[in-house]
């Protein structure tokens, strides 16, 4: 567990970083402001989805096609969170948010999803 969360962080900030030359100080508050933003429309996608009556392979799909599209600077954190188990996805989706964003972020939306997952 702890060696997916260092990498999963490790890929989240290089996927961040990558676009600037450098990441300083200065742009630790755009960072952080972009990958705010991007938590909040990957929770949107999930939101939008939970409200579908859609089969499990149907939502595996949309949601990899949404990531992919429209919040593409998760995808390829998201496709390594997507290996873990659906108990342990909500957790790791947390914990990338607050080292990205720099403080706790909650999205009751993907919470609901892995609960239910979980449980059936």
């Amino acid at each position: 567990m702890d060696q997916m969360y260092q990498l999963i962080r490790l890929l989240f900030i290089c996927s961040l970083c990558a676009g600037s030359s450098a990441c300083t100080d200065q742009t630790a508050v755009v960072i952080n402001k972009e990958a705010e933003a991007s938590y909040s429309r990957l929770c949107k996608i999930y939101e939008d989805l939970n409200s579908n009556n859609l089969d499990s392979d149907a939502i595996v799909v949309s949601l990899v096609t949404r990531i992919h599209s429209e919040v593409p600077e998760l995808s390829y954190v998201t496709k390594h969170i997507f290996n873990a188990s659906p108990e342990k996805v909500y957790g790791l989706y947390r914990d990338s948010a607050l080292e990205a964003i720099g403080r706790p972020w909650e999205c009751l939306a993907i919470k609901e999803h892995y609960q239910k997952s979980w449980k059936e």
